[in-house]
């Protein structure tokens, strides 16, 4: 997981690039924030919360992404903040939650 930048104006659009460089597929899901795959998060002192969260009411579908691949999320412009993205995902073409990792990009800033 990483970013195209460490730091954007309120203005611009954030793109987060999850690469699969393992030897077989992973698993995560949609509904995240801003409804995508990808789960957005604030710092606030040494904790991390979620924001910007899914409330279409539509459920949850898997998406799966296949060993070599680089898939690009876009998210819109954010208030002033010390965010990170991450993706909770499985190995293999199923999610399970009982066996699910998390990847996290590097904090970025919004000024």
């Amino acid at each position: 997981m990483q970013t195209d930048k460490e730091e954007y104006q309120q203005n611009e659009e954030i793109a987060v690039t999850i690469t699969n460089d393992l030897d077989m597929s992973i698993t995560t899901f949609n509904q995240q924030s801003f409804c995508t795959i990808v789960r957005l998060e604030i710092q606030a002192g040494t904790d991390w919360s979620e924001v910007a969260e899914c409330s279409t009411g539509a459920p949850s579908v898997e998406v799966t992404l296949e060993p070599g691949t680089e898939t690009v999320v876009t998210l819109p412009a954010l208030s002033p903040g010390t965010y990170r993205a991450s993706l909770l995902f499985s190995l293999g073409p199923t999610f399970n939650f009982g066996e699910s990792f998390v990847a996290s990009s590097a904090p970025f800033g919004v000024p």
